[in-house]
């Protein structure tokens, strides 16, 4: 990230109204006002679209956990593939080990909703434009991605690159429209300010 990218704290830039420039005629100054705010609501919209993805991996990775301890043979590929280790891991120890089952089973599942818990912290901070939060959460997902590598779980592996591209694509829409806003809060300073 440059150093022109706003820091996740102390936190995401105020939504600011598009300024009109004194200079420009007033139709001018309305259509180039309307295209700005276009183009900040498109940006609103794009960032809103990547950040939920941490949320459909949190819910989908609970989803995946339930499945697996519950003796289903399907799973969902957007989940993290932490928990489904842990998951498979819990379900083949409780096998081995039948009479403290359970315990395998509870601590995969705790450590299921702690991991999704994580993950919708990051969308809920992503959503709020914490850009430095959103793209460590995007870098824990590449890693969670590289251990399905390790099983070759491809599948996984390929879905886990498509939600890094949507992340991806929201984090950059994030960055975009508080560099506009940014450039919008100057704007009125740069106005006041006589000419020599």
């Amino acid at each position: 990230m440059d150093s022109s990218t706003p820091n996740s704290m102390p936190g995401p830039e105020p939504t600011a109204e598009p300024q009109a420039v004194s200079a420009a005629p007033a139709g001018a100054v309305d259509e180039e006002t309307a295209l700005l705010e276009a183009k900040i609501r498109a940006l609103q919209e794009k960032g809103r679209k990547g950040a939920n993805w941490f949320y459909w991996v949190a819910g989908l990775s609970l989803v995946n956990s339930m499945l697996i301890h519950f003796g289903a043979n399907i799973v969902f590929v957007v989940g993290l593939g932490v928990c489904e280790i842990a998951d498979s891991i819990a379900v083949f120890a409780a096998e081995k080990h039948p009479a403290q089952g359970m315990i395998f089973h509870g601590i995969a599942i705790a450590f299921s909703v702690l991991a999704s818990g994580i993950v919708l912290l990051f969308g809920w901070l992503a959503n709020k434009r914490y850009l430095v939060p959103f793209a460590l959460g995007m870098i824990l997902y590449l890693l969670d991605g590289l251990i399905l590598v390790f099983v070759q779980a491809w599948l996984d592996v390929a879905f886990h690159v498509y939600a890094l591209i949507c992340l991806g694509s929201g984090f950059l829409a994030y960055r975009e429209l508080n560099q506009i806003e940014r450039e919008l809060r100057r704007r009125p300073q740069q106005q006041v300010e006589p000419a020599e």
